[in-house]
Parts: structure tokens; C-alpha cells; sequence
């Protein structure tokens, strides 16, 4: 009988676990992203006017980013938010007025917005938890 309860338990709990692991949370794909990601740059560019060879590599694709221990990202979560993210590359001007070259970024979506932005054209650096390829 205790050995039915336990199996019973432990089926119950791995079931739950599974669920919850399989659930999406991207929600729709981010709309008229290249806008988004224009205006973006333009409220965060030093110098919004030195914008140069602008362009989206990717569509929308899912991805996870992790916010760290101590801050939860818009999921509600510390670790693996998942995502929507849009790739895209641009040259503008630094702080001393010189062209820094062409960088790519990953511009992370939650309810259509940019949450956040990351330099590199993949993710995965810190654990894994952070899940992005712009390739």
C-alpha cells in the first residue's frame, strides 16, 4: 500500500513537472519590427543621426533571455525568459565622433516591445541561459 501511494506521488509530480516545462509563453510574434527596431535606435544611438548600412538579418525566431539572480525579466522570471528576438547589424558614430564599425545585435520582444538588447550574434555565454543565433 505505502508503495502505491509513493508510485502514485511520484507519477503526479513528474506529470506536473512535464506540463509546466512544455508550456510556451512567447505569445504572437513581435509586428513591423524593422520600425521598431529603427526607432529603438534612435531614442539609444549617441548620435541618432549617424545611423549607417542598417539592416535585419533575421525575422522573428524564439529565444530565452536570462536577466541574472537578482533582477526577473518580463516573464517573471530570473532565468531563461523566453522570447521572441529579431537579428539585426548597423554602424554609427561613439562617443568621440568616429564610426565604430558594423556590430550585430539581437533585439529581444515581449508584448511587441523591445525589452532588451544584446551585442554578439549568439547567445548562450552565461550558462546557456540566454538562447539567441543571428546565423
Amino acid at each position: 500500500m505505502k508503495n502505491l501511494i509513493l508510485d502514485s506521488m511520484l507519477i503526479f509530480m513528474f506529470s506536473c513537472a512535464t506540463g509546466a516545462v512544455l508550456q510556451l509563453e512567447y505569445g504572437p510574434p513581435p509586428s513591423n519590427y524593422d520600425t521598431k527596431i529603427k526607432n529603438y535606435l534612435d531614442r539609444t544611438l549617441k548620435d541618432r543621426d549617424s545611423l549607417r548600412d542598417f539592416k535585419v538579418l533575421t525575422g522573428p525566431k524564439k529565444g530565452a533571455v536570462n536577466y541574472g539572480a537578482f533582477e526577473k525579466g518580463p516573464t517573471g522570471k530570473n532565468f531563461s525568459n523566453q522570447m521572441w528576438y529579431v537579428c539585426a547589424e548597423y554602424n554609427a558614430k561613439n562617443s568621440y565622433g568616429g564610426y565604430v564599425g558594423i556590430k550585430t545585435y539581437a533585439y529581444f520582444f515581449f508584448n511587441d516591445k523591445i525589452v532588451r538588447a544584446l551585442q554578439g550574434s549568439s547567445g548562450g555565454g552565461d550558462l546557456g541561459n540566454t538562447v539567441y543565433s543571428c546565423n
